[in-house]
């Protein structure tokens, strides 16, 4: 029930934003949040069915004896795995852009300025969500048997999303504060944390985890 209903309200986002969109509000005048819904909404269409395919397979091939993931059968024990990471990776981002969105969003309310690079910051987004999809999963599979050629270049493919990762951080912290406040208020500190925690590469999904505590309303 909880992929179906996860899968309507992607379905129902996705319709609203493209269709029902208020007179002169074209694509590139949505908020950058509405952008990262749009596309966390697609990586939900994608993701969930391949998230219940991989539970029902496993439960089909112990009642029914399918042998759909048993080596002595016809299926493959690796592809319980692959059916996982088509969803567990995905799943990381339909996590993390919507927080992009929102602090795209309370950074230049703050800052008292427009959002630097809107466009920049908009397709790195769509690039995160198409590449996230299924692209940098297989590195999880790495100890098991498969080939070492196609975990080099899912290797390669993980580093390479760290470039629209670091698009994001770099706008953030590009769009200027226009003028300081005696006391800043806690929204505008609590964005400045989430900006700071962000920009540490050493761990980035530790530290964004950590940022999005700075937004608990």
């Amino acid at each position: 029930m909880l992929g179906i209903a996860s899968i309507a309200s992607a379905a129902n986002f996705v319709t609203t934003i493209l269709n029902l969109r208020a007179p002169g509000m074209t694509l590139m005048r949505m908020p950058v949040f509405v952008w990262m819904t749009l596309v966390t909404s697609f990586l939900l269409l994608f993701a969930m069915p391949v998230h219940r395919g991989g539970p029902v397979s496993s439960s089909r091939s112990t009642a029914v004896a399918l042998d759909l993931l048993q080596r002595g059968g016809r299926g493959d024990p690796l592809l319980w795995q692959h059916l996982f990471w088509l969803f567990g990776h995905p799943e990381v981002y339909i996590l993390i852009l919507p927080a992009m969105g929102i602090v795209s969003e309370v950074l230049p309310v703050f800052s008292r300025k427009p959002l630097f690079g809107y466009s920049a910051v908009v397709f790195s987004g769509i690039f995160i969500g198409f590449h996230g999809w299924g692209r940098v999963g297989a590195p999880h599979c790495s100890p098991s048997a498969s080939a070492r050629t196609p975990n080099s270049a899912f290797a390669v493919s993980t580093m390479f999303i760290a470039v629209p990762t670091g698009v994001k951080i770099f706008n953030w912290t590009a769009t200027p504060v226009a003028r300081r406040d005696p006391v800043p208020n806690t929204p505008a500190l609590r964005r400045r944390k989430a900006v700071a925690l962000s920009a540490d590469s050493s761990n980035f999904p530790i530290r964004f985890e950590a940022a999005l505590a700075c937004f608990p309303y």
